[in-house]
């Protein structure tokens, strides 16, 4: 497929995986597979092209892992991976999508996808259904008003790189994308995610999604 009629599938997986303590944490495996190996090989059917930015050190590992992917060197922070990834992508429309988030299905990227083509930007995000406290004031929150952020998140290419772009000017930094394109003053769609989306960042992260993976109940995203 023509790059320029699909999108890009940009991973940002240079993080060292510190609080899970295994290592860089893209290379953990889940399974048989790696948690990258997990997340481009769901988007492999429906991506145009697949970028992946992994630490210096493991280029040639995660190059050996991902036929047909290419694979860059990552920043120091998750903001500057994403920056180059971008820098590098050829579509219009451009899916980021963590590689610590291993169930993605093809359903969720279709999704994105269209509300990205629509909207300009959008990201995935789901319900909290916990208690949630203002530890500040002590006193509770009407979680009905509130989501939780996921990914994958898409965006029409030129859109996104005017975000990092007046992120860079003025020293601003953001947990996600999305957030970036919110500080131009512009909206960013809200497409219903999945519980199932969990990010592994944690040893007890790691011990669920090990065990969804066994039970084959990650299929069913």
């Amino acid at each position: 497929m023509d790059p320029g009629t699909g999108f890009s599938a940009l991973i940002p997986a240079a993080g060292k995986g510190q609080r899970l303590g295994r290592g860089p944490k893209a290379f953990v495996r889940l399974g048989a597979r790696t948690l990258i190996q997990h997340v481009v090989d769901a988007f492999r059917p429906h991506a145009a092209e697949i970028l992946v930015a992994v630490p210096e050190e493991q280029l040639e590992e995660a190059a050996a892992l991902l036929p047909g992917v290419q694979v860059l060197a990552g920043e120091n922070t998750r903001q500057g991976t994403v920056a180059t990834l971008l820098s590098q992508a050829h579509s219009d429309i451009v899916l980021i999508h963590d590689a610590a988030r291993p169930f993605l299905s093809g359903d969720m990227i279709q999704r994105t996808t269209e509300a990205a083509i629509e909207r300009g930007a959008a990201t995935a995000v789901v319900a909290i259904f916990d208690t949630v406290i203002d530890i500040e004031r002590n006193q509770t929150i009407n979680r009905s008003r509130f989501r939780a952020v996921q990914t994958p998140q898409g965006f029409h290419r030129d859109l996104l790189l005017r975000a990092h772009r007046q992120a860079s000017d003025h020293g601003y930094r953001a947990t996600d994308d999305a957030d970036l394109v919110r500080a131009l003053g512009l909206p960013v769609a809200l497409v219903e995610g999945n519980p199932l989306l969990f990010k592994v960042t944690t040893p007890e992260d790691l011990l669920l999604a090990r065990a969804l993976a066994q039970s084959g109940t990650s299929e069913q995203t």
